[in-house]
């Protein structure tokens, strides 16, 4: 999910609709998607995005991507974007239920690769240029996935990218941790499940929505919202990109 200020990005990434505390509005508006992001008044441009069976589309109408508000206080974000390597309506069911939509499209992003060498399976990625008018940014999101808890450190590392490119960031990944750590199921989780895992791993930044689910968002594992930000030029033209995607059994 991605909330916006006029000087300021903040994104979130998730996968919900509309239900109780929680709205969400699929679309196909790209540009729409990117200018929520950015915020009145910033300029935006070249928007790109892959989100479904080719590049350029998506699967069903708004499957993969939408608006959300929020008003309960499970997630911790109040309003933004979602992208999802499913259908975003699966989003809003209670916890305990199984959210497994697949669109069945691989894409390879060198970006998100880098993160996990398996992350190509239901790519849903989000790339625009954008003309700040200050000189910071800062990024709020929350990760989620199905793969909570039972595949933490077992080859499902679902995984998503922020990336930033323009004066001083060449495609430099930005959603970390301390210790620039990426974002992921297996560098963040609470080792209790299986036991793949050794220990928890920075389980400070997990909520276990699978041990006691709560009634509004269905995937078993999300992160708290986590923010970054970074120093940049007023008035440089940057690219940002916003990818996530399933790994390992997709």
């Amino acid at each position: 999910m991605i909330k916006k200020y006029v000087c300021l990005l903040a994104i979130s990434l998730f996968t919900f609709f509309g239900k109780a505390q929680l709205t969400v509005t699929p679309t196909l508006n790209f540009t729409a998607l990117a200018q929520n992001i950015a915020g009145p008044g910033i300029s935006i441009s070249n928007i790109a995005y892959i989100c479904g069976t080719t590049t350029g589309t998506v699967v069903a109408t708004g499957a993969g991507a939408g608006t959300f508000t929020y008003s309960g206080s499970n997630l911790g974000i109040s309003n933004g974007i979602v992208l999802s390597t499913g259908e975003v309506r699966d989003a809003p069911f209670a916890g305990g239920n199984f959210a497994d939509t697949q669109f069945g499209y691989n894409y390879n992003d060198a970006n998100l690769l880098g993160i996990e060498a398996n992350a190509n399976h239901d790519v849903c990625l989000l790339q625009f240029d954008f003309v700040p008018v200050c000189n910071s940014i800062s990024i709020t999101y929350v990760f989620a996935s199905e793969e909570y808890p039972e595949y933490e450190c077992a080859g499902f590392n679902d995984a998503f990218g922020i990336f930033l490119t323009g004066p001083g960031y060449a495609g430099t990944y930005i959603a970390t941790i301390p210790g620039n750590i990426p974002v992921s199921i297996d560098n963040i989780n609470d080792g209790s499940f299986w036991g793949w895992c050794a220990g928890p791993n920075n389980a400070a930044y997990y909520v276990d929505n699978f041990t006691a689910p709560n009634s509004q968002i269905i995937y078993d594992g999300y992160t708290i919202p986590i923010t970054s930000a970074r120093t940049i030029t007023p008035c440089s033209t940057y690219t940002m990109k916003i990818a996530i995607a399933d790994a390992g059994d997709w």
